[in-house]
């Protein structure tokens, strides 16, 4: 196989993978697989996704034969971690490209329906968050400080949903709404969790119970939201909270033991999610910051250019009289 076919073909192997950070784990194995790159020519592939367009010619210079080897061994490089989002999209462009068959592909679900995958990241983002909300309800943090690191993590489970179906929610107000409707509910349920705490062992579990729940019940309630665009009565939430409540209780105990077996892991995720938020949102603050900017410059501009206007025709109007 030439040079010049060796990078494309990495290139359209690795390009479902290139849609989110490419981890230390993959990219050890992707190093592997392609020794016969050099390994500059190798990181300027990684760091250069070739265009959709690209991504057609180059699929359909490949024999029949070798397309869905191709998109297994694509597949195998991703699944060494989670497979995000943005990559199972990305899959979805490479199958396409590559004519593999739905049944072909070797996911649980229709990669190409693209409403049949939001609505699976909708739930592994829903079931995530909700483990994670019982991590953090397992470990004795001390009391009252674990209810505002649940609400930190609450939020981020809003805007993750919110941005899934292209929703605009303000989180912190939406969270609000909710906790007021709910009223003495919401907070016998809280403080249970936060007096349960004192209870050794059989208190942590019933706390991280309480927290999974409640975290689902929050997330399932986005989603109504969402789905009845921003319209929801106060019967229809506090019906949504009592049902998703007692639906993530039985869920929880589904995954109790993985959860208590992973906690530091879930943990872990945890912080380096709010670290990525973090980053996210400086950026967006400096991305506002800096259009404010412009927005004062060009108005400063168009102020200075009206009373030049306005000075010339005073001036014409003087000469004229």
């Amino acid at each position: 196989m030439g040079e010049i076919i060796m990078k494309q073909i990495a290139s359209l192997i690795l390009y479902p993978v290139q849609a989110s950070n490419i981890t230390v784990k993959q990219k050890e194995y992707i190093t592997e697989i392609f020794n016969d790159l050099d390994l500059d020519e190798l990181e300027n592939i990684l760091k250069n996704k070739i265009k959709k367009e690209q991504l057609k010619e180059i699929a359909d210079s490949i024999s029949e034969d070798e397309r869905l080897n191709y998109f297994k061994l694509a597949k195998t490089i991703a699944e060494i971690d989670n497979i995000s989002y943005e990559q199972y999209q990305s899959f979805a462009e490479l199958g396409l490209a590559l004519g593999i068959k739905e049944t072909e592909t070797g996911f649980s679900f229709n990669i190409y329906d693209k409403e049949e995958l939001r609505n699976f990241e909708y739930k592994r983002t829903l079931t995530n968050y909700s483990m994670i909300s019982a991590a953090i309800g397992f470990i004795p943090f001390i009391p009252i400080s674990d209810f505002f690191i649940l609400t930190t993590l609450q939020l981020g489970l809003i805007s993750k949903i919110a941005n899934l179906y292209n929703f605009k929610i303000d989180g912190d107000q939406f969270l609000k709404m909710i906790v007021a409707t709910l009223g003495s509910g919401f907070i016998f349920r809280t403080a249970a969790g936060i007096l349960n705490r004192f209870i050794p062992i059989v208190g942590w579990v019933i706390n991280a119970s309480i927290a999974f729940a409640g975290t689902y019940a929050i997330g399932i309630i986005t989603k109504r939201y969402i789905e009845a665009n921003g319209d929801l009565s106060e019967d229809s939430i506090k019906t949504i909270w009592e049902n998703s409540f007692s639906d993530g209780k039985e869920e929880f105990s589904k995954f109790k033991d993985f959860i208590l077996d992973k906690k530091d892991d879930l943990l872990k995720t945890f912080n380096e999610t709010q670290k990525k938020q973090n980053t996210k949102d400086d950026d967006i603050d400096e991305e506002e910051d800096t259009e404010k900017e412009e927005k004062k410059k060009h108005h400063k501009k168009k102020s200075k250019k009206k009373t030049k206007t306005e000075d010339e025709t005073y001036d014409v109007d003087e000469d004229d009289a």
